[in-house]
C-alpha cells in the first residue's frame, strides 16, 4: 500500500485545529516517541505555545522567545515566536 510506513520519522510536527483533541494528538505524538521518533512539536495556536515531546517522553511547554530544540544534525534556531510569526502571514 502506497500510505503504509514501514517506521515512524525523526521529527513530527503537528498543528493543533479548533476541532482536535488536544490529548489525541498528544498522545499520538507520545506513541510517536515510543516508537523511535526523536522529537515532537505539538503548535498550539490558541494560546501560542509549542509543547515539545523529546525522545525519552519527557514534556516541555516552550513560549514567546524561548529557542526550540531541534535535531541534533540540523542547525536551526527557531523561537516560538518565530514560528507564531510565520503562521500569522
Amino acid at each position: 500500500m502506497a500510505d503504509r510506513f514501514d517506521r515512524l520519522p525523526d521529527w513530527t510536527i503537528e498543528i493543533l485545529s479548533p476541532n482536535q483533541s488536544l490529548m489525541k494528538v498528544l498522545d499520538k505524538l507520545l506513541f510517536c516517541s515510543e516508537n523511535g521518533t526523536h522529537l515532537g512539536w505539538l503548535i498550539n495556536p490558541e494560546d501560542e505555545t509549542i509543547l515539545v515531546v523529546f525522545s525519552d517522553q519527557k514534556v516541555k511547554i516552550f513560549q514567546d522567545d524561548n529557542i526550540l530544540p531541534v535535531l541534533d544534525n540540523i542547525e536551526l534556531n527557531l523561537t516560538v515566536n518565530d514560528i507564531f510569526n510565520w503562521l500569522n502571514i
